[in-house]
C-alpha cells in the first residue's frame, strides 16, 4: 500500500488566488446585501455595470484599448456610484489599472515599463513628480487651502494607462471599430453638451455678451472634425471628385458649414488644414494645387462679402475674424487677442522667476477668490487651473523648461511614428484610416500649441491615443513579415 507523506499545500498560487476570490466574494456579497437593505438602487446598478465592464476588459485582453476608443473620448461625469466627483475617464484608468494587475497576477501578460521608445513620456511625468516634491500641494475634496493635486493625479494616472495601452494588440479588423468608437463617442459628447446648455434656449442669433461665444455651440466643432480626419486620411481628394466618391462631397460640405458655425477659431483653420496635409504626403501635387487655389478663394468670398452683400451669423464671423473684414463688434477678435496675450505675459514672468522647475499648477484657495472679488474673474480663473492658452509657456510655467523641452522631443517622436505608418499601411485600408486620424490629431497638437494647451490635461486627453501608435507599429511589422513570407512562398513555386 502506497502512502502520500508530503500531504497538501494550502499556499500554492493556485489556492492563494481562490482564498483572495472567495474572501472577496464574501466581501461584496456583504456589501450588496447592506445597499439593499438601505435601498441604494443607484449604487447597487452602478457596481453591477463596472463589474459587468470589467469582466468585459478581462476578455479583451491586450485588445482592451477598444474601450478607450469609446470611453475616453466622453467628456461627461461618472453616472450612479461615482458621481460628478469622477469623470467617466477617470473611473475607465483606474479599471484599466486593476485589470493589469489582474493580468498579471493570472500571468496572462508581462508588462516591460522601461523601454528607451518611452523615454520622453516617463522623463515628463518624472520631472512632473519632482516638481510636486518640491512644491507640494493638496486636494480641495480634503479641505486643503492649496490645491491642485487632482492634476498630478490625473498625470500619474494616464502615464500608467499609455504604458498598459502601448503594449496591447491591433488586429486588422480593430482598425474598422476604432473609427465607428470614436465617431460615436463625438456624437455622444455633441449630445450631452447641448443637453447641459439646454440649447433649445440658445439660438445663433441673438448673441450680446462676449461669453455667448463660449457655449454649446462650440461643441459642434467635434463630430465635424473628427468625421474630416477620418475621411481625408481614408480617402485622397482625387477619390471625391471621382464618380466613385462623389456621394461624399455634400458631406464633407455639410461638415465645414458646421465647424464654421461652431464659432471655433482653431477647428476652422485645421479642417482648411486636414485635406492639404494628406495631399501632401500622397503626393499628389495638382490636388495640392487645387486645395489651395479652393481654400484662397473660400476666404475671399466669406470675408469680403460679409458687411457688404450679406451678413454671416455671429458664430461664422468669430470664427474667421483673423481676416481682414467688416466683423460685428462683439465677433472681431482680430490676429491679436489681449485675453492671451495677458495670460503669455503671466507665464513669462513665473518663468523668468522659476526656470527650471517652475511653480507647479496649484492654487491657493484664499488668494483666489479674494481676487476673483476685486474684479480678476477670467484671468484668475485660468491662472489657477494652469490653463495658459499656450502649450510650450504654459509648461514651462508649471513645470518648468526642461518639461516643456521633454513635451516637444515626445510631440518629434509621435509624428515621425505616425508619419511612417501613415504612408505605410495600404491605401484605403482601416489601418492606414487609423493611422491617418492618428497623424492629423498629432498635427494639430502642433498647430494649437501656441493658442490652446494644458501642462496636463493635454496628456490626460491625448496619450492613451498617442499610446496605439506602438501595437501599429508591431500590427505593421507583423504584415511586412507576412509579406516578405509570401514573396518567399512564391520564389520557390
Amino acid at each position: 500500500m502506497n502512502s502520500d507523506n508530503k500531504g497538501i499545500s494550502w499556499v500554492t498560487p493556485v489556492y492563494v488566488r481562490t482564498w483572495f476570490g472567495m474572501l472577496g466574494g464574501l466581501l461584496f456579497a456583504l456589501f450588496v446585501a447592506l445597499q439593499i437593505g438601505h435601498s441604494n438602487a443607484k449604487i447597487m446598478v452602478g457596481l453591477l455595470c463596472i463589474f459587468a465592464l470589467f469582466a468585459f476588459m478581462i476578455r479583451l485582453g491586450k485588445r482592451v484599448w477598444l474601450i478607450y476608443a469609446f470611453g475616453m473620448n466622453l467628456s461627461m461625469p461618472a453616472p450612479f456610484a461615482f458621481g460628478k466627483s469622477f469623470s467617466i475617464r477617470e473611473v475607465l484608468c483606474l479599471m484599466l489599472l486593476a485589470q493589469a494587475l489582474f493580468q498579471m497576477g493570472t500571468h496572462r501578460q508581462v508588462f516591460r515599463v522601461v523601454q528607451l521608445r518611452y523615454i520622453f513620456f516617463l522623463l515628463y511625468t518624472g520631472w512632473a513628480a519632482l516638481v510636486l516634491a518640491l512644491n507640494p500641494i493638496g486636494f480641495a475634496v480634503f479641505g486643503s487651502d492649496v490645491v491642485g493635486g487632482r492634476f498630478y493625479f490625473q498625470l500619474f494616472l494616464i502615464t500608467a494607462v499609455f504604458l498598459i495601452l502601448s503594449q496591447g494588440e491591433i488586429r486588422k479588423g480593430d482598425a474598422k471599430w476604432f473609427v465607428w468608437l470614436v465617431m460615436s463617442s463625438a456624437l455622444l459628447n455633441l449630445a450631452y453638451a447641448i443637453h447641459s446648455y439646454q440649447a433649445v434656449d440658445i439660438p445663433f442669433e441673438g448673441m450680446v455678451g462676449e461669453e455667448d461665444y463660449y457655449s454649446w455651440h462650440q461643441v459642434l466643432a467635434i463630430p465635424s472634425t473628427v468625421l474630416l480626419k477620418f475621411l481625408f486620411a481614408r480617402y485622397s481628394l482625387s477619390y471625391f471628385l471621382s464618380l466613385s466618391g462623389w456621394y461624399w462631397v455634400p458631406v464633407l460640405g455639410l461638415s465645414y458649414v458646421v465647424v464654421l458655425l461652431s464659432g471655433k477659431r482653431a477647428a476652422v483653420a485645421n479642417s482648411v488644414l486636414y485635406p492639404l496635409l494628406t495631399t501632401f504626403i500622397r503626393r499628389q501635387w495638382i490636388m495640392v494645387i487645387l486645395t489651395i487655389t479652393f481654400a484662397f478663394f473660400a476666404a475671399i468670398l466669406l470675408a469680403y462679402g460679409q458687411g457688404r452683400y450679406y451678413e454671416l451669423p455671429l458664430t461664422v464671423q468669430r470664427a474667421i475674424s483673423y481676416l481682414p473684414g467688416k466683423w460685428h463688434a462683439t465677433a472681431d477678435l482680430g490676429v491679436e487677442d489681449p485675453f492671451r496675450r495677458m495670460l503669455r505675459e503671466d507665464a513669462m514672468d513665473r518663468i523668468e522667476q522659476n526656470p527650471i522647475i517652475g511653480k507647479g499648477i496649484s492654487v491657493d484657495v484664499n488668494s483666489y477668490w479674494a481676487d476673483r472679488l476685486i474684479g480678476g474673474q477670467q484671468i484668475t480663473g485660468n491662472l489657477a487651473g494652469g490653463s495658459w492658452h499656450t502649450t510650450w509657456l504654459g509648461i514651462a510655467a508649471d513645470f518648468g523648461i526642461p518639461a516643456a523641452f521633454f513635451w516637444g522631443f515626445m510631440l518629434m517622436q509621435v509624428t515621425v511614428i505616425s508619419y511612417r505608418l501613415f504612408r505605410g499601411f495600404p491605401e484605403g485600408s482601416y489601418l492606414k484610416t487609423m493611422a491617418g486620424y492618428l497623424f492629423i490629431t498629432i498635427i494639430a497638437l502642433w498647430t494649437n500649441s501656441w493658442t490652446s494647451g494644458h501642462a496636463v490635461l493635454d496628456a490626460f486627453n491625448y496619450w492613451w491615443l498617442l499610446a496605439l501608435l506602438f501595437p501599429l507599429q508591431n500590427t505593421m511589422a507583423q504584415m511586412k513579415k507576412e509579406q516578405a513570407a509570401l514573396e518567399e512562398a512564391r520564389d520557390w513555386e
